[in-house]
């Protein structure tokens, strides 16, 4: 795999777990809604996480596999099973 797509999955990471330090686990929906800079924080992330799929999915096909089915199914969230845990579970609210 290329040094480049280590690169983005590190930054992919970052901006996860960045997101959960944003959001209090007991935050609900509408208290997340009237905070904009959590908002706007968390929105930012999701476009740094999307930018670098983009830039992997380009970079390698290969790479594709990793966010398709490939006869592994999906893991117990709905999630790709050859992520390879790169998105930690989830333990807060969604009101």
């Amino acid at each position: 795999m290329k040094h480049e797509i280590y690169v983005w999955l590190k930054d992919i990471r970052k901006s996860i777990d960045e997101i959960y330090e944003f959001l209090p686990e007991d935050v609900s929906y509408s208290e997340f809604e009237k905070d904009l800079k959590t908002r706007k924080a968390v929105e930012r992330n999701i476009g740094i996480i999307g930018e670098a799929l983009n830039r992997i999915l380009k970079a390698d096909l290969l790479a594709v596999t990793l966010f398709e089915d490939g006869g592994e199914g999906t893991n117990q969230k709905g999630l790709p099973a050859g992520a390879g845990g790169l998105v930690p579970p989830f333990h807060g609210q969604i009101s």
